[in-house]
């Protein structure tokens, strides 16, 4: 099974995030069942997920912010241009007013697509998926998780999985109310 996540090692290689070195390293204990295991392959899916989720949506943020600052920056240069024959005043006023028309183009994707919302809720399920992790990884040193354990970890993952999936929905359709859980 390959990360997919994590940071550059010198040669190039990627290096595996903390959380998929201990989920592994769970999931290639002997003494584990196949239905502890099962849990553990459904965390390191949604880890890889939601930590790619986080790096696209961040990106996605940070880029529609440093292109309102840019457009926003030019177009207060352009309206300060005074042109001293050859009446460029005009296209400068129009490009003035093109450039600020693209300002508020460019200020409303963030705000229609919730990618700095996005963000927050994916990297907060990866967060809590790694919490998780070290918490079944203590308990699983010499044993497997009990039936019990291992039905109150999948209800904690999928509990955080449904607060993320809930919480991107809510970013994306601009939603006043998160969306009830159906199964309470």
């Amino acid at each position: 099974m390959n990360s997919g996540s994590g940071t550059a090692a010198p040669d190039g290689r990627r290096l595996e995030s903390s959380t998929m070195s201990i989920l592994r390293k769970m999931y290639d204990r002997h003494h584990m069942t196949d239905s502890t295991k099962a849990l553990i392959e459904l965390m390191m899916l949604r880890a890889r997920g939601y930590g790619e989720d986080a790096r696209k949506y961040s990106r996605s943020a940070f880029l529609s912010r440093v292109v309102v600052a840019a457009v926003s920056a030019a177009t207060t240069i352009v309206l300060g241009l005074k042109s001293g024959s050859g009446g460029w005043d005009v296209y400068l006023q129009n490009l003035a007013l093109v450039l600020s028309a693209a300002v508020t183009v460019f200020a409303s994707f963030d705000s229609i697509f919730g990618m700095g919302e996005r963000a927050v809720a994916a990297e907060t399920a990866r967060r809590t998926i790694r919490r998780l992790s070290y918490e079944m990884y203590s308990l699983t040193a010499i044993r497997d998780l009990t039936e019990a354990e291992r039905e109150d970890f999948a209800r904690q993952f999928h509990q955080t999985m449904f607060d993320a999936d809930n919480a991107a929905l809510v970013a994306r359709r601009g939603l006043a109310a998160p969306v009830p859980d159906a199964r309470r």
